[in-house]
């Protein structure tokens, strides 16, 4: 009796180290590609949040404030919504308070091509007479 592996058992044996190389290499290839798709958002999301941080230096109340544009490839637009701003009323003795301060919410939608649209909101603390009654109604919060 011959001890030793037959040519078929060999070729089967060189077959299933194949595959597993094969499959192990796809494995390496898409962790890498996955990496680059992780690194290439969170540089848009930085770049995003920079700019953000950005428009929240510049006055909104200014005439010429763009709302609306483009930044390195990506288009943004900025909103601004009321969200603590009325008065307190006291029903017993008719009296109206009102508070010394105001939130408003920005919201910067950016948008990059062949990716997903990305939203930053900021809740800003101002005090109550920062917009004008004009600027408000422009906005229609009034």
């Amino acid at each position: 009796m011959d001890k030793g592996f037959t040519l078929l058992e060999v070729l089967i044996a060189l077959t299933i180290v194949a595959m597993a190389v094969t499959v192990y290499f796809q494995l390496i290839s898409a962790g890498t590609k996955l990496e680059y798709q992780a690194r290439q958002n969170m540089d848009l999301v930085v770049q995003a949040q920079q700019f953000f941080e950005q428009m929240q230096t510049r006055n909104v109340r200014d005439d010429d404030f763009k709302w609306q544009g483009e930044h390195q490839g990506c288009a943004w637009d900025l909103e601004i919504k009321p969200v603590d701003v009325q008065e307190l009323h006291m029903d017993q003795d008719e009296t109206t308070l009102k508070k010394e301060t105001e939130i408003y919410s920005y919201v910067l939608t950016y948008a990059c091509p062949e990716q997903k649209d990305m939203l930053f909101q900021r809740m800003v603390v101002v005090g109550k007479d920062f917009f004008s009654d004009e600027f408000k109604q422009d906005r229609g919060w009034q």
